[in-house]
């Protein structure tokens, strides 16, 4: 028996896109679980995980959205055939390997998906992915008895697809997709992109940025922080003039650096390229990190933002940023003359407390 879950947040489109496919293409014995009025789907899909918990002959769950459209009359059977394989522990339509973030589009796309606005079709031989879009997440019968969605870390309707993915990961377990004939009815965009942004730190916090968790990666690397001084993250490496050790006990703006092209997984910069001065050094700094940093891996960017005072008052900050700064990295503001830039996919770019410029910079593959 399978059973099918739905987080309804609007009737109409539910009745309009999910329901039909549910009924259509739900087996005589299926199950559907309908959850509404929920704080955060995080929330939903954990009450939604007590109930199957409570069935027997359970033989795996679909999560979907509501404007998610079933057209496949062999999901459950292709479902059968992936979980007879004790190691799967969930399945989805489309994801991507190489995520660092909750913008899992910006790793290595894997899967296939039909929307309104075109055909997302990124079919690949290999099956495992690191991660996978939450409109469509079928879980095993281990998953549904092993894993929850981790709604203290998490809130509102981000992230609950990539905490149970890498979850389920770190556990020895994988994560695959497989074509089925789906129609996601999604208008596109994040929704609440405040809300967005708060998961994907707390996602990079659990499992990017935490050492105790490198075991997710095939070798071991080491992280790098940029003037990490006294309070650079445990276990990271520490490019910096004083508290830096060996060979990189130099200015950030001392390069090349002694590190291997496309060996650091990610790179922390906090309130530190404010003190590199603007022009050729920010570029020669910029461009060093884009070196270092293996494909896929991350830059995060803490600055003040110009024309705060707390980026002008102090007489060692020697260049100022704005939004407009990050944007010619990623190539949406194109100078008119070669710069050399090496370009970046955009995490993420917001001001926090009013006065942080924040932004998340990706090393395309």
């Amino acid at each position: 028996m399978f059973a099918i879950v739905v987080c309804i947040g609007n009737e109409t489109t539910y009745a309009k896109t999910a329901k039909p496919g549910v009924l259509r293409f739900g087996e005589s014995d299926s199950v559907v679980i309908e959850l509404r009025d929920q704080a955060s789907i995080h929330l939903a899909y954990n009450r939604g995980l007590e109930t199957l918990r409570g069935l027997n002959d359970i033989e795996g769950a679909v999560f979907i959205h509501e404007d998610l459209e079933i057209r496949d009359p062999h999901i459950f059977v292709k479902l059968r055939r992936l979980f007879s394989d004790d190691s799967v522990a969930v399945v989805g339509a489309i994801g991507a390997v190489g995520v660092t973030s909750l913008s899992w589009w910006l790793g290595q796309r894997r899967g296939f998906m039909k929307e309104p606005r075109f055909e997302l079709d990124f079919r690949h031989e290999e099956a495992e992915v690191d991660s996978l879009d939450g409109s469509f997440l079928a879980l095993s019968p281990w998953s549904i008895s092993n894993l929850k969605f981790d709604s203290d870390a998490f809130s509102g309707f981000h992230g609950y697809d990539a905490d149970i993915c890498f979850g389920a990961r770190s556990l020895g377990k994988k994560v695959l997709w497989e074509e089925f004939d789906l129609f996601h009815h999604t208008k596109g965009g994040y929704g609440d992109l405040d809300e967005f942004i708060k998961n994907d730190e707390a996602f990079r916090e659990k499992w990017i940025l935490d050492a105790s968790h490198r075991e997710l990666n095939l070798e071991s690397k080491v992280n790098l922080e940029i003037g990490g001084g006294t309070k650079c993250r445990e276990k990271w490496l520490n490019i910096d003039p004083v508290h830096g050790v060996g060979e990189l006990k130099i200015e950030g703006q001392k390069t090349p650096w002694p590190l291997a092209s496309n060996s650091v997984p990610n790179i922390f910069a906090s309130h530190v390229l404010e003190h590199i001065p603007a022009g050729e050094p920010r570029l020669a700094v910029m461009n060093e990190c884009h070196r270092v940093l293996e494909p896929g891996g991350s830059l995060e960017i803490r600055v003040p933002r110009f024309p705060h005072i707390l980026a002008v008052a102090d007489p060692t900050h020697v260049s100022f940023w704005v939004e407009s700064s990050i944007l010619y990295f990623t190539g949406d503001l194109a100078p008119d003359a070669e710069y050399g830039i090496k370009t970046w996919h955009l995490g993420h770019l917001y001001v926090a407390n009013g006065w942080e410029l924040r932004a998340l910079l990706i090393k395309p593959f």
